[in-house]
């Protein structure tokens, strides 16, 4: 190694950082490919999970706030409010 021209030196050199940048570049590409799989997975079955508790928990919010009006006041519109929260908020949630 050490009888080798200058040329030669650089040309080998520059082949090991050539093979050690296209064997780095392969491996991030097969990790890329890892996470999309593993990305495509938690959009399909967490998000979806995560939408529906936030739409039950939000329409829990809105039952309890007609309740207590409706406690309170002793109005037929707070009521009817709370059937609202329950049909349109809380059990579609249950379907998703």
């Amino acid at each position: 190694m050490l009888n080798m021209s200058m040329g030669n030196k650089l040309i080998i050199g520059f082949s090991l950082i050539l093979l050690i940048f296209g064997l780095s570049m392969f491996i991030t590409s097969k990790n890329i490919e890892t996470n999309e799989v593993i990305n495509q997975r938690i959009s399909g079955l967490r998000v979806p999970t995560a939408e529906a508790s936030l739409k039950m928990l939000n329409g829990l919010n809105h039952s309890l706030a007609a309740l207590r009006g409706w406690m309170i006041l002793k109005k037929d519109k707070f009521k009817n409010e709370r059937s609202f929260s329950w049909d349109s908020e809380i059990s579609p949630s249950f379907e998703t």
